[in-house]
């Protein structure tokens, strides 16, 4: 009998103005899943083991993070813009312009 999936949960927050009209991409394995705007998530089940997390927008990728699924358990991770909206160099160095982390609990979503 195969493991029951587990569920990757990501969220954006609504805590920075800087890309407030524009949706980031979300990458689970190499492999798009969805998009999420200021206020959104994405919900997707996944299977057990482990997995790299991402996001892009434009062309510029944050850093990738591993996350560790477990059957039935909901893995939390949190998109938002990376650093100040004052540092352009961010535009150019890998991975500064978005942050993406595991966090411990979700906050709701908008409408949730």
């Amino acid at each position: 009998m195969a493991d029951s999936p587990g569920r990757l949960i990501i969220q954006r927050p609504k805590s920075s103005p800087r890309d407030r009209l524009r949706g980031y991409s979300i990458f689970v394995d190499g492999r798009r899943i969805g998009n999420v705007r200021v206020g959104g998530q994405v919900d997707v089940s996944v299977a057990p083991g482990a997995h790299r997390v991402d996001a892009r927008i434009d062309g510029v990728k944050s850093r990738t993070i591993e996350v560790d699924i477990r059957a039935g358990d909901p893995v939390n991770v949190v998109v938002e813009p990376g650093g100040s909206p004052w540092r352009f160099y961010q535009l150019v160095l890998p991975g500064r312009y978005l942050k993406v982390s595991q966090v411990d609990h979700a906050e709701p979503a908008d409408g949730a």
